[in-house]
């Protein structure tokens, strides 16, 4: 059988099983605010642009509210992805360096995670990829204003309004055109003007026209300060969750600078995946935690790093070894990252670092538990209670598995079901949206909740202290119950209800 149509079945079979997956693993936090977005659209939220929660309603149009509505193009995404990197490395080195770029990109820990349930991850890479593609073909076309160029414009826009962090990617692309003699000429012609402005604009417009991107970047820009212990965190998690084959690839190309002299083609896309990759070191150093979305440069790195080692000059055996080591290697701990939970719950010891990024379980017990307290305490207040959970991404996990007939109060669709906490300032999505705190806008009419009954939903350990902005906002509080969430007998989380009377508003 054709080696080429071998990989592509292999790659469809992944495919299918990671459909699966994403069947059968529960909802993360980022991936449930996703959801919460997807019902409320607009054309920027307090940290990315329109397209993830876009990506998201249409699925849930035609799935419902379900895992598969949330996560059906995770799988589709990867699978673009590798069509786009076998382009690229085919055209920029050759066919044999195309076929293992694709089944160690395949195998890479990060990419096995964004395919189930890493939807920003997944659609950066896509997104970011095709940018590069319509770059490279770009570059070698005569044509001034040729359709790569408008179309590589629009995949870079895209993509850098899902995370700040790859803003590097942008910084790549110049870096790469400046320092790389054959395409320097570049700069005198109108195509990489075009995709440069056209990356600019579009996150630039979306943040303009939605009237709060400064507030939204001035939240995230508060809590910077330089920390090492991160630094060094967020380059452990790179180096596992790539796989070790490539931090010592590149330690391997930086002893041998010499075989990319001649390179055009390496060196470009040597610059173009290190920039981003250099500005996500330096964001986890600034802030926390390591931008997973910074990983887009990896894969333009791999076909560096893949293409150099064909041509070394090596003999055959160890060439064969490198092989079996790559495959063992970052296909086993591939493995390991989709499955890093089953671990923790099997008592496992396992790094924290280094578990499936932001993958919690438990979330269905929780909710069926705060249904039947929300059901015991119907009799006091029928029309159902306010509920107020501790921060959004519990908000939007609890909106997500309540069912439909949770005796939940919810005067008005333009509220959310689960509140957060108030706050000042601009802190999360729900700061967007009308909460318990205030009226509709526009509405002379006071708020709906006056004088009702919440229960407030907390992980938070000190037991009976409850967050300032709660104790003044209500007349009275008390404890309600204690939820221990257990798996096999082993406690995941513990969570704490309290019973708070009579909201009368935070005093003015």
């Amino acid at each position: 059988m054709n080696v080429d149509r071998l990989i592509f079945l292999g790659v469809i079979l992944l495919t299918v099983c990671r459909w699966f997956l994403a069947a059968s693993l529960e909802l993360t936090a980022e991936e449930a605010l996703y959801w919460v977005e997807s019902k409320r659209p607009a054309p920027f939220y307090v940290d990315h642009g329109p397209v993830i929660a876009g990506v998201v309603q249409m699925g849930v149009w035609a799935l419902g509210d379900s895992l598969l509505g949330i996560r059906y193009l995770n799988p589709l995404l990867i699978l673009l992805a590798t069509w786009l990197l076998f382009l690229l490395a085919r055209s920029v080195s050759h066919q044999v360096a195309a076929r293992w770029s694709v089944v160690v990109f395949q195998l890479c820990p990060v990419v096995n995670v964004a395919a189930v349930f890493m939807i920003d991850v997944a659609l950066a890479l896509c997104l970011v990829l095709f940018a590069g593609w319509c770059l490279w073909c770009g570059l070698h076309r005569v044509h001034r204003w040729h359709g790569y160029w408008w179309a590589g414009g629009v995949a870079l826009g895209l993509a850098m309004t899902l995370s700040l962090p790859l803003a590097g990617t942008l910084g790549g692309v110049a870096l790469a055109l400046s320092l790389t003699s054959r395409w320097r000429d570049q700069w005198g012609r109108p195509g990489i003007w075009l995709l440069l402005v056209l990356a600019v604009v579009i996150p630039g417009g979306l943040v303009f026209y939605s009237g709060h991107g400064g507030l939204a970047l001035r939240a995230q820009l508060n809590g910077l300060g330089f920390r090492p212990g991160q630094l060094m965190q967020g380059l452990g998690q790179w180096i596992f969750w790539t796989g070790p084959l490539l931090a010592l690839g590149l330690a391997w190309l930086g002893l041998r600078p010499r075989r990319l002299r001649r390179d055009h083609g390496a060196i470009f896309l040597l610059l173009l995946g290190l920039v981003p990759l250099v500005t996500g070191f330096v964001w986890s150093g600034l802030a926390a935690p390591w931008p997973y979305a910074a990983w887009v440069g990896t894969p333009f790195l791999l076909v560096v790093l893949v293409g150099q080692w064909m041509q070394a000059d090596v003999d055959l055996e160890r060439k064969g070894r490198w092989r079996r080591w790559t495959l063992l290697s970052t296909g086993g701990l591939a493995i390991l990252g989709v499955n890093t939970a089953n671990l923790a719950m099997l008592g496992l010891p396992w790094p924290l670092a280094l578990t499936t990024p932001r993958l919690e379980q438990g979330w269905m017990e929780a909710s069926e538990a705060v249904e039947a307290t929300l059901l015991l305490a119907a009799a006091r207040q029928p029309q159902g209670l306010l509920v107020i959970a501790e921060d959004p991404q519990t908000a939007a996990l609890l909106d997500f598995y309540l069912s439909p007939e949770a005796l939940v109060y919810r005067p008005h669709e333009a509220y959310p079901r689960i509140h957060v906490v108030e706050s000042a300032g601009l802190a999360s999505v729900y700061d967007l949206w009308p909460s318990y705190s205030h009226a509709l806008p526009g509405s002379q009419d006071p708020s709906p909740f006056q004088g009702l009954m919440a229960i407030y939903v907390t992980r938070d350990s000190r037991e009976g202290e409850l967050p300032p902005n709660l104790v003044h906002a209500f007349k009275s509080a008390e404890p309600a119950a204690v939820l221990d969430i257990k798996r096999r007998g082993r406690l995941l989380h513990r969570w704490r209800l309290f019973h708070v009377y009579q909201y009368k508003g935070l005093p003015r």
